[in-house]
């Protein structure tokens, strides 16, 4: 405390010379008005309501509230808001349109708008020709930000390969994949691959109908 007071408070915190706070401050001491503002303090990774009243002596009175909580709030429910309107603009997609290859097209758009994700892909599970009798493999329908080699290694996709669609294909389950790079599902080429085209991070839901059936 005793550091602070009678310290020259631009001197203290020389980042926010220039900032909105600044700026409404130095209106204040002018105007001999209150002022209040929202402003964001790098340093601290944090968000303050300042309010500011100017004091009989010449000087100001600030008192802020950290409000950093409220703003992730904010954030968390527009972002929820968003996701939903991108659900319902698929829903109605899926009502209008039935050719498959655009609803794939579009589907893809809302994942990657929902995800806020670099990459996404789309695969459908059929008969595997070469495998009868097995659960299947995936066919890649649609993506987005793959590479040429990445879309052909992965058009197919069986149980035995080294992905994490082959986890969740086994295992009927969600596979979350935080570091392909350190992770033991993924080997092989399919790292190879992941590596080459930027790949890190990769969450992958099944996609089950209504009876519980693995559908892609």
């Amino acid at each position: 405390r005793d550091d602070i007071i009678g310290a020259r408070v631009w001197d203290m915190f020389p980042e926010a010379v220039g900032n909105d706070a600044y700026v409404r401050m130095h209106r204040a001491m002018s105007d001999r008005l209150p002022v209040e503002y929202e402003v964001f303090h790098p340093p601290w990774q944090r968000w303050f309501i300042d309010k500011v009243f100017p004091t009989t002596d010449g000087g100001l009175a600030v008192y802020s509230r950290d409000v950093t909580d409220h703003k992730q709030a904010e954030r968390a429910l527009r972002d929820a808001l968003a996701d939903a309107q991108a659900l319902h603009r698929l829903t109605m997609d899926m009502a209008k349109h039935g050719e498959a290859r655009e609803l794939y097209e579009r589907t893809m758009d809302a994942a990657i708008e929902i995800m806020r994700a670099d990459f996404a892909s789309l695969q459908v599970l059929r008969p595997d020709p070469g495998e009868p009798g097995s659960i299947g493999a995936l066919e890649l329908v649609a993506f987005r930000g793959f590479t040429p080699e990445a879309a052909e290694f992965w058009h197919w996709v069986r149980p035995d390969s080294q992905s994490a669609c082959a986890v969740a294909l086994r295992t009927g389950q969600r596979c979350d994949i935080p570091d392909g790079l350190h992770d033991d599902r993924i080997a092989g080429d399919d790292r190879a691959i992941y590596l080459q085209t930027g790949i890190r991070a990769v969450p992958t839901t099944p996609l089950m109908s209504r009876r519980g059936v693995l559908l892609g």
